[in-house]
């Protein structure tokens, strides 16, 4: 099968996590926009979701916040037709992050985004959620799981896929976009892990209704014929091997 890159080039796609910067300087923002332009239409990124966080886990005071969102609708402003905006807000300001995240979306913006200043199931972040499903937008998140204590130690409160299924689970009408979700390794390391616990009753079933039918092809009648007695062998030992995926995880 060959992979034809030049089509798959020109398809139009949209990425939903860029960022423009506050580099208080217009015409080094323009040119620094510029290049994110350029650099994604040689991948075929017709579409950019941008956004100008505070990082670092810094509790910036609201007028700050605001500067940074100011360049993200500049940066609108001057490329409508591939930069869309996200707002960025730090959930402990309550009401006034509930003012700026309306501030932008009614200038425009199309969503939210939140950096590591609160992990995303923290009670602060619950007025930002009902927020957004209020105003049916959706939430990206910066996102990972600390496998270094210098990556901890720097951002202790960094949500993982633990913490964003917990939000789905109480707000499950809410769009929230998992970050840097393809180098993380949470979601392989516990959802995988969860999916298999949830999916095994359904797999169970499937194995004995087979295991019936084999029994009945085996001409056993009874379901103990050749069939099933080599269905209920592999049974337990996919089940003893679940049971141990399980335990490791």
């Amino acid at each position: 099968m060959s992979l034809d890159i030049e089509r798959w080039l020109r398809r139009p796609k949209i990425d939903v996590h860029c960022h423009v910067w506050n580099l208080g300087n217009e015409a080094d923002e323009a040119t620094s926009a510029e290049r994110l332009i350029s650099t994604g239409d040689m991948l075929g990124i017709t579409e950019f979701w941008c956004s100008s966080p505070i990082t670092g886990g810094r509790l910036a005071g609201i007028e700050e916040v605001r500067a940074e969102n100011d360049a993200v609708l500049r940066a609108m402003k001057r490329f409508p037709d591939h930069i869309r905006g996200l707002c960025f807000v730090i959930p402990g300001h309550f009401r006034h992050a509930l003012d700026e995240i309306d501030r932008c979306l009614d200038a425009g913006m199309i969503g939210l985004k939140l950096y590591n200043q609160y992990r995303i199931d923290d009670p602060a972040v619950v007025p930002v959620i009902e927020r957004i499903v209020e105003r049916k937008v959706p939430l990206l998140e910066h996102a990972g799981l600390p496998t270094s204590r210098e990556f901890l130690d720097g951002q202790p409160l960094i949500s993982n896929g633990r913490h964003f299924a917990e939000v789905n689970r109480r707000y499950p009408e809410a769009m929230v976009i998992h970050a840097h979700i393809g180098g993380g390794g949470d979601w392989e390391k516990h959802h995988s892990r969860d999916a298999w616990h949830v999916a095994q009753p359904g797999l169970r079933r499937q194995r004995q209704q087979s295991g019936r039918r084999a029994g009945r092809a085996g001409g056993g009648g009874d379901g103990r014929g050749p069939g099933a007695v080599r269905h209920r062998r592999h049974h337990v030992r996919q089940r003893g091997k679940g049971h141990r995926r399980h335990a490791d995880g």
